[in-house]
Protein backbone atom coordinates (compact mmCIF):
# COMPACT_ATOMS: atom_id res chain seq x y z
CA UNK A 1 0.00 0.00 0.00
CA UNK A 2 2.86 2.44 0.51
CA UNK A 3 4.51 2.24 -3.18
CA UNK A 4 1.70 3.91 -5.11
CA UNK A 5 1.83 7.57 -6.14
CA UNK A 6 -1.13 9.36 -4.08
CA UNK A 7 -3.13 12.23 -6.10
CA UNK A 8 -5.06 14.63 -3.31
CA UNK A 9 -7.61 17.19 -4.50
CA UNK A 10 -7.42 20.04 -1.98
CA UNK A 11 -9.99 22.60 -1.61
CA UNK A 12 -9.71 25.35 0.42
CA UNK A 13 -12.01 28.29 1.13
CA UNK A 14 -10.15 31.13 2.34
CA UNK A 15 -11.12 34.68 3.85
CA UNK A 16 -10.36 37.51 1.35
CA UNK A 17 -9.25 39.98 4.37
CA UNK A 18 -7.00 36.98 5.30
CA UNK A 19 -5.19 36.46 1.99
CA UNK A 20 -1.70 37.57 3.16
CA UNK A 21 -1.86 34.96 6.15
CA UNK A 22 -3.22 32.47 4.18
CA UNK A 23 -0.13 32.86 1.45
CA UNK A 24 2.53 32.88 4.33
CA UNK A 25 0.80 29.52 4.86
CA UNK A 26 1.05 28.13 1.45
CA UNK A 27 4.54 29.01 0.61
CA UNK A 28 5.33 26.56 4.15
CA UNK A 29 3.53 24.13 2.87
CA UNK A 30 5.11 24.55 -0.52
CA UNK A 31 8.54 24.05 0.71
CA UNK A 32 7.41 21.21 3.03
CA UNK A 33 5.76 19.03 -0.09
CA UNK A 34 8.70 19.43 -1.96
CA UNK A 35 10.97 18.36 0.93
CA UNK A 36 8.80 15.18 0.91
CA UNK A 37 8.74 14.26 -2.40
CA UNK A 38 5.78 15.55 -3.36
CA UNK A 39 4.90 18.22 -6.03
CA UNK A 40 1.91 20.50 -6.73
CA UNK A 41 0.94 20.04 -9.80
CA UNK A 42 -2.25 22.26 -10.83
CA UNK A 43 -3.77 24.93 -8.68
CA UNK A 44 -7.17 27.42 -9.73
CA UNK A 45 -8.69 29.92 -7.74
CA UNK A 46 -12.08 30.25 -7.86
CA UNK A 47 -14.30 32.47 -6.84
CA UNK A 48 -16.98 31.16 -3.68
CA UNK A 49 -20.23 31.29 -5.08
CA UNK A 50 -22.22 31.55 -1.48
CA UNK A 51 -20.23 34.69 -0.59
CA UNK A 52 -18.15 37.35 -2.31
CA UNK A 53 -15.99 37.36 1.23
CA UNK A 54 -14.46 34.24 0.79
CA UNK A 55 -12.53 32.70 -2.32
CA UNK A 56 -11.77 29.13 -3.19
CA UNK A 57 -8.55 27.19 -4.17
CA UNK A 58 -8.09 24.31 -5.58
CA UNK A 59 -4.80 22.32 -5.87
CA UNK A 60 -4.02 18.78 -6.78
CA UNK A 61 -1.01 17.59 -4.86
CA UNK A 62 1.19 14.30 -5.56
CA UNK A 63 2.95 12.23 -3.23
CA UNK A 64 5.19 9.61 -4.53
CA UNK A 65 3.69 7.51 -2.07
CA UNK A 66 1.21 7.35 0.76
CA UNK A 67 4.23 6.90 3.78
CA UNK A 68 5.11 10.29 1.74
CA UNK A 69 2.08 11.98 2.08
CA UNK A 70 1.92 10.70 5.89
CA UNK A 71 5.42 12.55 6.82
CA UNK A 72 4.26 14.97 5.37
CA UNK A 73 1.67 15.93 7.61
CA UNK A 74 3.32 14.89 10.05
CA UNK A 75 6.15 17.86 9.63
CA UNK A 76 6.86 19.78 12.49
CA UNK A 77 7.29 22.87 9.97
CA UNK A 78 4.26 22.63 9.10
CA UNK A 79 2.45 22.21 12.23
CA UNK A 80 4.46 25.35 13.39
CA UNK A 81 2.01 27.37 10.21
CA UNK A 82 -0.88 25.65 11.30
CA UNK A 83 -2.18 29.01 12.55
CA UNK A 84 -2.00 30.85 9.87
CA UNK A 85 -4.24 28.56 8.00
CA UNK A 86 -6.69 27.93 10.67
CA UNK A 87 -6.71 32.15 10.75
CA UNK A 88 -7.24 32.46 7.18
CA UNK A 89 -8.81 28.58 5.75
CA UNK A 90 -12.79 28.41 6.43
CA UNK A 91 -13.10 24.86 5.33
CA UNK A 92 -10.49 22.23 4.00
CA UNK A 93 -11.78 19.69 1.73
CA UNK A 94 -9.75 16.69 0.26
CA UNK A 95 -10.16 14.08 -1.95
CA UNK A 96 -8.21 11.12 -2.14
CA UNK A 97 -7.26 9.00 -5.43
CA UNK A 98 -4.99 6.67 -7.29
CA UNK A 99 -2.44 7.62 -9.06
CA UNK A 100 -5.13 9.67 -11.83
CA UNK A 101 -4.20 11.87 -14.73
CA UNK A 102 0.13 12.51 -15.45
CA UNK A 103 -0.76 16.45 -14.48
CA UNK A 104 3.21 16.50 -15.17
CA UNK A 105 2.34 16.71 -19.06
CA UNK A 106 0.81 20.59 -18.06
CA UNK A 107 1.62 22.78 -21.35
CA UNK A 108 4.16 25.42 -20.65
CA UNK A 109 4.05 28.61 -22.65
CA UNK A 110 5.73 27.78 -26.41
CA UNK A 111 7.35 30.86 -27.61
CA UNK A 112 8.19 31.04 -31.81
CA UNK A 113 9.51 33.81 -33.59
CA UNK A 114 7.36 34.06 -36.89
CA UNK A 115 9.07 36.76 -37.91
CA UNK A 116 12.16 39.01 -37.09
CA UNK A 117 10.90 40.20 -33.53
CA UNK A 118 7.20 38.86 -33.76
CA UNK A 119 6.48 36.35 -30.67
CA UNK A 120 4.20 33.61 -30.91
CA UNK A 121 2.62 32.35 -27.31
CA UNK A 122 1.09 29.40 -27.40
CA UNK A 123 -0.29 28.14 -23.73
CA UNK A 124 -3.36 26.75 -22.33
CA UNK A 125 -6.26 28.50 -22.23
CA UNK A 126 -6.73 31.14 -19.06
CA UNK A 127 -10.74 32.10 -18.04
CA UNK A 128 -10.16 35.51 -19.08
CA UNK A 129 -9.63 34.43 -22.38
CA UNK A 130 -13.54 33.05 -23.18
CA UNK A 131 -14.41 36.26 -24.67
CA UNK A 132 -12.03 36.14 -27.31
CA UNK A 133 -12.17 32.68 -28.54
CA UNK A 134 -15.61 32.84 -29.10
CA UNK A 135 -15.35 35.74 -31.16
CA UNK A 136 -13.02 34.22 -32.90
CA UNK A 137 -14.60 30.88 -33.41
CA UNK A 138 -17.75 33.47 -34.96
CA UNK A 139 -15.36 34.96 -36.71
CA UNK A 140 -13.80 32.16 -38.25
CA UNK A 141 -17.02 30.37 -38.85
CA UNK A 142 -16.62 27.74 -36.72
CA UNK A 143 -19.80 28.04 -34.75
CA UNK A 144 -23.25 26.74 -35.37
CA UNK A 145 -26.96 27.17 -33.72
CA UNK A 146 -26.84 23.72 -32.02
CA UNK A 147 -23.20 24.10 -30.70
CA UNK A 148 -23.29 27.08 -27.74
CA UNK A 149 -19.37 27.84 -27.93
CA UNK A 150 -19.59 28.92 -23.92
CA UNK A 151 -20.74 25.05 -23.12
CA UNK A 152 -18.37 24.08 -25.33
CA UNK A 153 -15.81 25.71 -23.44
CA UNK A 154 -17.41 25.19 -20.38
CA UNK A 155 -17.51 21.07 -20.97
CA UNK A 156 -13.36 21.56 -22.15
CA UNK A 157 -12.32 23.13 -19.04
CA UNK A 158 -13.77 19.85 -17.17
CA UNK A 159 -11.57 17.49 -19.02
CA UNK A 160 -8.27 17.46 -19.77
CA UNK A 161 -7.94 21.44 -20.01
CA UNK A 162 -4.38 21.56 -20.29
CA UNK A 163 -5.10 20.80 -24.07
CA UNK A 164 -7.43 23.41 -24.67
CA UNK A 165 -4.43 25.92 -26.38
CA UNK A 166 -4.80 29.58 -27.67
CA UNK A 167 -2.11 31.25 -29.77
CA UNK A 168 -1.04 35.08 -28.80
CA UNK A 169 0.29 37.48 -31.34
CA UNK A 170 1.17 40.92 -30.28
CA UNK A 171 -0.92 40.82 -27.05
CA UNK A 172 -4.03 39.71 -29.23
CA UNK A 173 -5.30 36.02 -29.05
CA UNK A 174 -5.22 34.80 -32.48
CA UNK A 175 -5.89 30.89 -32.54
CA UNK A 176 -7.46 28.50 -30.94
CA UNK A 177 -7.45 24.35 -30.51
CA UNK A 178 -8.90 21.64 -28.42
CA UNK A 179 -7.39 18.26 -28.48
CA UNK A 180 -7.97 15.58 -26.33
CA UNK A 181 -6.73 11.75 -25.59
CA UNK A 182 -9.14 8.78 -24.50
CA UNK A 183 -6.75 6.01 -24.61
CA UNK A 184 -7.06 5.02 -27.93
CA UNK A 185 -7.04 7.85 -30.17
CA UNK A 186 -6.51 11.51 -30.31
CA UNK A 187 -9.20 14.07 -31.19
CA UNK A 188 -8.64 17.75 -32.37
CA UNK A 189 -11.59 20.48 -32.24
CA UNK A 190 -11.80 23.98 -33.05
CA UNK A 191 -8.69 24.71 -34.72
CA UNK A 192 -8.79 28.13 -35.70
CA UNK A 193 -6.67 31.72 -36.60
CA UNK A 194 -7.75 35.05 -37.21
CA UNK A 195 -8.83 35.11 -40.71
CA UNK A 196 -6.49 38.44 -40.99
CA UNK A 197 -3.37 36.07 -39.99
CA UNK A 198 -4.20 33.06 -41.74
CA UNK A 199 -1.28 31.44 -43.88
CA UNK A 200 1.22 32.83 -41.78
CA UNK A 201 2.25 29.65 -40.03
CA UNK A 202 0.27 29.49 -37.13
CA UNK A 203 -2.25 26.89 -37.61
CA UNK A 204 0.67 24.51 -38.26
CA UNK A 205 2.70 25.51 -34.91
CA UNK A 206 -0.46 24.69 -32.85
CA UNK A 207 -1.07 20.86 -34.48
CA UNK A 208 2.99 20.60 -34.01
CA UNK A 209 2.53 21.55 -29.96
CA UNK A 210 -0.65 19.35 -30.71
CA UNK A 211 0.66 16.35 -31.84
CA UNK A 212 3.80 16.53 -28.86
CA UNK A 213 1.46 16.87 -26.48
CA UNK A 214 -0.40 13.48 -27.66
CA UNK A 215 2.57 11.55 -28.48
CA UNK A 216 4.06 12.18 -24.66
CA UNK A 217 0.57 10.74 -23.23
CA UNK A 218 1.09 7.47 -25.70
CA UNK A 219 -1.48 8.36 -28.12
CA UNK A 220 -0.79 6.03 -31.37
CA UNK A 221 -2.76 8.36 -33.91
CA UNK A 222 -4.67 11.63 -34.16
CA UNK A 223 -8.13 12.24 -35.99
CA UNK A 224 -9.81 14.89 -36.44
CA UNK A 225 -13.38 15.77 -38.52
CA UNK A 226 -14.20 18.41 -40.57
CA UNK A 227 -17.34 19.74 -42.54
CA UNK A 228 -17.41 18.94 -46.47
CA UNK A 229 -17.66 22.19 -47.65
CA UNK A 230 -14.57 23.00 -46.11
CA UNK A 231 -12.13 22.80 -48.64
CA UNK A 232 -9.25 24.98 -47.26
CA UNK A 233 -9.29 23.26 -44.24
CA UNK A 234 -8.68 19.81 -46.22
CA UNK A 235 -6.17 21.02 -47.93
CA UNK A 236 -4.23 22.10 -44.83
CA UNK A 237 -4.43 19.37 -43.13
CA UNK A 238 -3.60 17.44 -46.24
CA UNK A 239 -0.44 19.55 -46.63
CA UNK A 240 1.01 18.68 -42.79
CA UNK A 241 0.53 14.96 -43.05
CA UNK A 242 -2.68 14.13 -42.51
CA UNK A 243 -4.58 11.79 -44.88
CA UNK A 244 -8.31 10.92 -45.30
CA UNK A 245 -9.59 7.87 -43.79
CA UNK A 246 -11.92 5.41 -45.43
CA UNK A 247 -14.48 6.06 -42.58
CA UNK A 248 -17.97 7.05 -42.10
CA UNK A 249 -18.21 9.21 -39.52
CA UNK A 250 -21.61 9.06 -36.94
CA UNK A 251 -22.53 11.49 -34.10
CA UNK A 252 -25.49 11.20 -31.71
CA UNK A 253 -26.05 13.91 -29.69
CA UNK A 254 -26.63 13.55 -25.91
CA UNK A 255 -27.40 16.98 -24.46
CA UNK A 256 -28.52 19.47 -26.62
CA UNK A 257 -27.45 23.12 -26.49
Amino acid sequence: MYDKPIVLIVTLTVRREESSAFRDFARTAAERLTAHGGRLEKTAVLPDDTDPNFFREVHFVVFPNRRAAENYQADSHLEAALPLRDRSVVRTEVLEGEPGPDYSNNVKPTSIEIEPGRILSIRSFAPEDGTAVVDLWNRSGLTREWNNPEKDIERKLAVQSELFLVAILDQMLIGTVMAGYEGHRGWVNYLAVDPKARRSGIARHLMDVVEVLLKRRGCPKLNLQMRNDNALAGAFYEAIGYREDETRSFGKRLIPD
